[in-house]
């Protein structure tokens, strides 16, 4: 109950930080493709996760960011 409850709350911040991801890029008018390439550069410059992960575990991550940027992108009002 307890790793449930924790489990449940990371996964509502970060969905809570995805969803300001996706406000201020739509404020900025970039669309859900140019937003993930930013996303994908900002991971290959290390800003965000590691420089050093492989190039699999950085396509799983991104591959896990589109799923969420399809997901959420109609619901979230600039």
């Amino acid at each position: 109950m307890h790793e449930k409850g924790i489990s449940e709350f990371l996964n509502q911040m970060i969905e809570a930080r995805i969803r300001t991801i996706i406000k201020v890029a739509k404020q900025q008018g970039q669309s859900m493709s140019s937003t993930l390439q930013t996303l994908s550069r900002l991971y290959a410059e290390g800003i965000l996760g590691e420089m050093n992960e492989g190039q699999e575990s950085r396509e799983q991550v991104l591959a896990a960011w589109r799923r969420q940027l399809e997901r959420l992108w109609p619901e979230v009002e600039p």
